[in-house]
């Protein structure tokens, strides 16, 4: 028997956009229930989300928008929004993002949040001083969090989002009966063999809202960066790049001038590389060397832990607080080189939101990285933070708006039927194991769908999720928590599938998505997103221009560095 929770608003998330989404609803006199799959405000593990995890030394929170900080005005971050989204940002979305910036940071200091000092502050860098703040806040109001719950269907009725469905780690069953549901569960970084995201990151928001028919957006296109993977994962940021230093794959070669085509080289890949931080395909050159990394992975030549050698050339010119974010995250420069590999670290695509971070299902609201279209097809670093906090303040405004009216019909029956699909799991005493299934299923999609895309590594990881799809209705299950991460391994296919396919679509290359059949950018014919909902059974694709009259400003990003 499932227990029914009746709340005016469900928000669905551990991390900033949920958090903060949840805070603005209770101010704004909502009854919430705050439902997340790990411990709500703990650092680096389920529950916090990737505002939660520590994987930077960069102050990400102190430069909260950029608008205001180091003399930006709003109209030159506006622009360079626009410029670096290469034509995929929905201007109207970025103008939002651009004037909520300051209100939203202000907010946050009002709250008491402390920001770091600068580098090397260990666990509170990057957006950990937000979920700080907006734990004490929430732990202080009315809020109902209910942790280690997963939310995995959403229920609707008439056109309208009224409800979830959810599994607890112990095997409590949950039918959330509401006025409006906020999704906050970030992107897809687990889809992946190498990412910079907690365990709890599965795309579950992207698979709930597309198979209850909500509008997706840009979903080829994510950030990919250099990062340590051994012994702990920490994004590695453009000094690297920068400062040329030397790579080598297990048996001592110096693999990555072997990448770059007739007419470059290495040095001229690496000045490229070091005006921004994520894999990109809008230079010449930067985009072999990622290329080259994940390759000699693929090819056997990696460590153990399918890590590569990165030497530093003179480790005292790095500056002393950074050697101790690396000690604190228990890398020791002197103990050798750094072992790195390409992650993933965050994704562009997702729900497509309206003003008030409204998807197109009524009642169904998104923000952070679950949703898209203040950035494009590239982003400037820290506008995941700012997008978090701007857009999940709307989404928890409005939701909260909305409850006030009559409460919509809930259809108990559509519920069930996700119930019994959880139950299908949890009765399962098959012999396929969903750690396995999920390993399998990252090592093919980080080997397929990360960097270098052709209609031959689409078509394989397609095939891939096609099988460990048919494989999963066979899973073994000896605890409650297996069902959870089968549920979880569900929905990184669902969404495995929508990159990979709107992937094969886009017959370009555009910011992080490159066609090595097409290398080219093709505003002729793809200045234009892909849409995709679905249809029945089916995935529908949609195409139209959403900023027809976008050109490339003159020097692209100059040496401004991005990213």
């Amino acid at each position: 028997m499932a227990e029914t929770i009746q709340t005016d608003v469900l928000v669905v998330g551990g991390g900033g956009a949920a958090a903060r989404a949840a805070a603005e609803a209770n101010r704004a006199g909502a009854s919430v229930v705050l439902a997340t799959k790990g411990r709500f405000g703990a650092t680096g593990v389920r529950g916090g989300g990737a505002t939660g995890i520590s994987i930077s030394e960069a102050t990400g929170s102190h430069g909260l928008g950029r608008v205001g900080m180091r003399g930006w005005t709003a109209e030159q971050v506006f622009d360079d929004v626009i410029q670096v989204g290469l034509g995929m940002a929905d201007r109207k979305m970025v103008q939002i993002l651009i004037e909520d910036t300051i209100d939203s940071r202000n907010a946050l200091d009002e709250w008491g949040i402390v920001h770091p000092g600068g580098q090397g502050m260990g666990a509170r860098q990057h957006g950990v001083p937000i979920m700080d703040v907006l734990h004490r806040v929430i732990r202080q109001s009315d809020v109902r969090i209910l942790e280690q719950c997963l939310v995995t269907d959403l229920v609707i009725n008439d056109g309208e989002c009224v409800g979830a469905v959810g599994v607890g780690d112990d095997g409590t069953q949950y039918i959330f009966q509401t006025k409006a549901v906020v999704l906050g569960t970030g992107g897809n970084g687990q889809l992946f063999r190498f990412n910079m995201n907690p365990t709890d990151v599965t795309g579950d928001g992207y698979s709930m809202a597309y198979n209850a028919g909500a509008d997706l957006m840009n979903m080829e296109f994510m950030q990919i960066f250099l990062g340590t993977v051994y012994p702990t994962t920490n994004l590695v940021h453009s000094w690297a790049w920068r400062r040329g230093e030397r790579m080598t794959n297990t048996l001592g070669e110096e693999f990555a001038a072997n990448y770059i085509p007739e007419g470059g080289t290495l040095a001229q890949a690496q000045t490229e590389h070091g005006r921004h931080n994520p894999f990109s395909a809008r230079d010449q050159y930067s985009r072999y060397l990622d290329i080259g990394m994940v390759n000699e992975v693929v090819e056997g030549r990696a460590s153990e832990h399918g890590a590569l050698n990165m030497y530093l050339s003179d480790p005292e010119a790095i500056p002393a607080e950074l050697r101790d974010w690396y000690n604190y995250r228990g890398i020791r420069w002197e103990d050798g080189p750094l072992q790195v590999a390409i992650c993933h670290h965050c994704s562009n695509g997702g729900l497509v939101i309206d003003e008030n971070a409204q998807s197109t299902l009524p009642r169904l609201y998104a923000a952070g990285e679950q949703a898209t279209g203040p950035h494009g097809g590239d982003r400037l670093g820290g506008h995941m933070l700012t997008a978090s906090q701007v857009f999940g303040a709307r989404a928890g405004k409005h939701a909260a708006r909305v409850a006030k009216g009559a409460a919509p019909t809930f259809d108990f029956e559509g519920a069930q039927d996700s119930i019994v699909a959880i139950e299908a799991f949890a009765n399962s005493s098959g012999d396929e194991s969903p750690a396995a299934l999920k390993s399998e299923l990252q090592h093919s999609a980080w080997a397929n769908l990360l960097v270098a895309r052709s209609p031959e590594t689409l078509s394989q990881v397609l095939a891939d999720i096609g099988s460990i799809r048919e494989r999963l209705a066979n899973v073994s299950i000896s605890k409650p928590t297996d069902v959870v991460q089968a549920l979880e391994v569900r929905s990184l296919l669902t969404v495995g599938e929508m990159v990979a396919t709107v992937a094969m679509n886009r017959t370009e290359s555009r910011a992080g998505h490159y066609r090595v059949d097409y290398p080219e950018q093709n505003d002729t014919d793809w200045l234009k997103t892909i849409k995709v909902r679905r249809a029945g059974s089916k995935m529908e694709l949609e195409s139209f221009a959403i900023d027809p009259d976008w050109t490339s400003r003159e020097g692209d990003m100059g040496e401004m560095g991005w990213g």
